[in-house]
């Protein structure tokens, strides 16, 4: 089925407002050497999506580092944007919906999982001293410690994922995305104005902790931060946090944490004085064989954290 993204890129040139995560560009640097997609509705909105294709089935994903996707808007009933997914053909369809959008659940009545997901935001920066107060003692006692630590603004790319790579090392993970891949995003951002890295220095000039921020007109999301684990007593991660809070306030945007339904990332996050603040994700499998195909493989795990 043939797709809308030319008339998508005309259609994100007209809209007001678009979340980052659902602009033309961000899904060209996402998507590198995938195929994404859009779907026009009848009151002339857009949907963009990631096709995938495996076992000669086709679906969706989201795409890396993408908090949300879908619908956004008001116009189009729940059975129109129902009836516009159910005519892709599609094996299996998953999204996340931005935030703010709760009449995502009458999608269950077409057949759809719609699942609660949470993200964390402060709305409010305009008072530093009020917002510090409303951190948790543990946090404030590690900003604190960390006072010490030099912000770093001039961060070069490949800076930052050679320290994102050693620091997840020395935790025996592998990082998740390729050199190539973080160059055109990071570029991408830079060029559209939409991309800030941070880091944080101790006395010796190493790096300790950093983070790459993206934001548009609304909003500034903490989309990839990274600590070294070696030093992880010197309060780096509560001065990160602050020190990216007071670039969101600078640009007077709402500041979201890029959620996590992590036990442990999600109380550290709470304790920025952060407000909980739900969306939503869609899912549907058409094909009962895709289905059973899943059982036995994590394709989809990565993409549903």
């Amino acid at each position: 089925m043939k797709g809308h993204k030319d008339e998508y890129r005309i259609w994100c040139r007209e809209t007001a407002g678009l979340p980052i995560f659902m602009k033309d560009w961000w899904l060209d640097a996402v998507c590198m050497g995938k195929e994404w997609e859009a779907i026009l509705l009848p009151s002339g909105a857009m949907m963009p999506y990631l096709e995938r294709k495996r076992w000669g089935m086709r679906f969706t994903l989201m795409p890396q580092h993408t908090q949300i996707a879908g619908y956004m808007g008001d116009s189009d009933s729940p059975s129109d944007i129902a009836k516009a997914i159910d005519a892709l053909g599609l094996a299996y369809y998953y999204q996340k919906y931005p935030i703010n959008q709760s009449w995502v659940k009458d999608l269950r009545a077409f057949g759809f999982t719609v699942k609660e997901m949470i993200t964390y935001r402060i709305t409010d920066l305009s008072d530093e001293k009020a917002l510090i107060r409303r951190f948790s003692e543990n946090k404030r006692r590690q900003i604190k410690k960390a006072a010490h630590l030099q912000v770093d603004e001039s961060l070069h790319a490949d800076q930052f994922y050679a320290f994102h790579q050693n620091c997840l090392k020395k935790q025996h993970k592998p990082i998740s995305y390729s050199p190539i891949y973080w160059q055109t995003l990071y570029s991408s951002c830079i060029d559209h104005q939409a991309g800030k890295l941070i880091g944080l220095r101790d006395i010796d000039g190493e790096l300790t902790a950093a983070a790459f921020l993206v934001y548009d007109d609304s909003t500034c999301y903490y989309l990839i931060p990274a600590y070294d684990p070696d030093k992880g007593s010197n309060g780096a991660g509560a001065r990160l946090v602050l020190e990216s809070i007071r670039f969101a306030a600078q640009q007077n945007l709402v500041f979201d944490f890029e959620g996590s339904m992590i036990p442990g990332i999600a109380n550290h996050y709470r304790q920025f004085g952060s407000t909980p603040t739900s969306y939503y994700s869609v899912e549907k499998t058409y094909n009962s064989l895709f289905r059973l195909l899943l059982w036995g493989n994590n394709i989809l795990n990565r993409n549903k954290k």
